[in-house]
């Protein structure tokens, strides 16, 4: 098992169209301080419930980030996806890093599945001025990757342990999603829960969208 990395920790969710209408208010009365929310996946995939998840969100004053589903097979196809990802959420002001979301790699040997994800997050530090983080199951982290993906901040699901099982590449965790039954006011059914470390949080002088910075 490997740790979480230093500063304090947020209770968080992960949402996208399967949860559908989402009251945050609610969500964020419970006790809820960080919301993910899905933008796309693959080539050109957008999820319909972005925008409404978004304003819903940042209306109750929660932490806002953006993941993107990629499911690249070389680096070229990578960065076009990552492109698709910017496309998204350029123009809406977050507060939490930009998500490469990895979890399916065919054939790819460790060091091919590391050279597409580069591609990705490294394309999207470009276009977004926001350094990004992984996110992957806890075995494939320390299976399916090198270990020059480990330099980029790890957000790791693993159902069931006190704390993220990773066997390689990485020595802590910046995000934690610890169950995908979880029930919170204001979601119907199921929801990821997480926890965040404040590594999770854009740093200062990195660019929001539109081409703001924080300051």
């Amino acid at each position: 098992a490997i740790p979480p990395e230093s500063g304090t920790q947020m209770r968080g969710m992960d949402v996208s169209v399967y949860q559908g209408d989402v009251d945050f208010r609610a969500a964020k009365e419970s006790g809820i301080q960080v919301v993910y929310i899905r933008a796309g996946y693959g080539d050109d995939g957008a999820d319909p419930y972005l925008r409404q998840h978004y304003e819903g969100a940042s209306a109750a004053g929660l932490k806002v980030g953006f993941y993107y589903y990629m499911d690249a097979e070389s680096p070229a196809q990578a960065r076009r996806q990552a492109r698709r990802f910017a496309a998204l959420v350029r123009d809406l002001p977050a507060d939490c890093r930009p998500v490469m979301d990895y979890e399916t790699f065919g054939d790819l040997s460790p060091s091919e599945v590391s050279a597409v994800a580069a591609a990705f997050l490294e394309e999207t530090a470009a276009l977004l001025g926001q350094s990004p983080m992984v996110y992957t199951g806890a075995y494939a982290a320390g299976a399916r990757f090198a270990p020059e993906t480990g330099a980029w901040p790890l957000w790791a699901a693993d159902y069931g342990p006190d704390e993220p099982v990773v066997e390689a590449n990485w020595a802590a965790w910046t995000g934690w999603q610890y169950s995908d039954q979880g029930q919170v006011p204001g979601v119907r059914g199921r929801v990821d829960l997480d926890l965040f470390t404040s590594g999770a949080l854009l740093g200062e002088g990195e660019a929001r969208p539109g081409g703001e910075s924080f300051s």
